[in-house]
């Protein structure tokens, strides 16, 4: 299936009740520990844009649910994110730590390690999706490198709007990391607002190429 950009960027503007889950959203992952469970919601949304036939973004009520999705999610992210997390661990922090770096220099040196990581990452947040939420779906290395292989033009499309958008979060970051005044509260939700409405559309994105008959086909055999 083409990526039709357009319906992407407009598609969560369908749910009639999107200015309240949008916002929500923005709220949630304003909040760092909230981050967690706005990615689970993201998870909950890409399932129905992949299987189901109710297209409407997940109600923030049924929070039980997401927060199960969201657990399970962790164990995903620890999965395939352990490289990054060790190299930070025992190579990263104590080397700029003993050369009094400040934390904006380590996040920069870990920055080429986590779009790699992430490149995969997204596969594997489809192929979790897909299989109703079963972590033992995304174990399979080889399943996450086929799909990329096949979808592989198709999906450095939405790669690139993810770079985009991690990049985002990534200024963001870097200009507040050591700031919590009233510059720090003002600007915080209108970007994680922001930043939460482009994973809506890049979900809309992995939906376009792992949705279609030929994907589904693909990930359905996990």
């Amino acid at each position: 299936m083409k990526i039709q950009i357009k319906k992407a960027f407009i598609s969560p503007f369908k749910d009639n009740k999107w200015h309240s889950k949008i916002l929500i959203g923005g709220l949630i992952s304003a909040i760092p520990m909230g981050v967690f469970i706005a990615d689970g919601y993201l998870i909950l949304y890409l399932h129905s844009l992949l299987i189901s036939e109710n297209k409407n973004m997940p109600r923030w009520t049924d929070i039980g649910v997401i927060l199960k999705v969201s657990l399970k999610l962790l164990m995903v992210v620890l999965i395939y994110a352990w490289p990054i997390i060790i190299e930070c661990l025992f190579i990263t922090v104590p080397y700029y730590s003993t050369h009094n770096s400040t934390s904006r220099m380590i996040l920069i040196s870990s920055l080429p390690m986590m779009l790699f990581i992430k490149f995969f990452l997204n596969i594997a947040y489809v192929i979790f999706a897909k299989n109703n939420f079963q972590i033992s779906a995304v174990i399979n290395i080889k399943e996450t490198l086929k799909l990329i292989r096949v979808h592989f033009k198709k999906y450095l499309i939405v790669y690139l709007y993810d770079v985009i958008t991690f990049f985002i979060i990534t200024l963001d970051v870097m200009l507040f990391i050591n700031r919590r005044d009233w510059i720090f509260f003002l600007t915080r939700l209108p970007i994680a607002t922001f930043v939460f409405y482009l994973y809506l559309v890049i979900n809309n994105m992995l939906a376009m190429v792992f949705g279609s008959e030929e994907g589904k086909a693909t990930v359905g055999s996990t």
